[in-house]
């Protein structure tokens, strides 16, 4: 048989080589295997979970208000750097506002940068 192995559908040893049936087929996984435990009914989020998604969303929100100013200036400056920059507030606001919930001197940072509001970026 011209089979090819995947190791996603066949089965391995505890070396990691191909298990193989007695006709010399490889051995396919069992159904339950590997899968680890099944996601149960979504829970409900916990308060602390809320409160920290609503931080996240502020971090998000102060930290797209104080890029997209600059991204403007710079397309001034520089379309093609502007333009650039513009496509990348997004990602770089969620990265931000991620970093703001692990550090807290960067989540100061944010915090007054909120109270300043949009001149912020200046």
């Amino acid at each position: 048989m011209d089979e090819i192995f995947d190791p996603e559908i066949h089965a391995v040893d505890k070396d990691g080589n191909p298990s193989l049936n007695k006709d010399g087929s490889f051995r396919k996984k069992r159904k339950d295997a590997g899968g680890g435990r099944k996601a149960s009914a979504a829970r409900p989020a916990s308060p602390a979970g809320k409160v920290e998604a609503d931080r996240r969303a502020r971090y998000v929100e102060t930290t797209a208000g104080t890029l997209q100013p600059l991204a403007a200036v710079l397309s001034i400056v520089d379309p093609v750097d502007g333009f650039c920059a513009s496509q990348l507030v997004n990602p770089w606001s969620e990265v931000i506002a991620d970093l703001a919930l692990q550090y807290p001197q960067v989540a100061a940072a944010l915090e007054k940068a909120q109270m300043v509001g949009p001149l912020s970026g200046l």
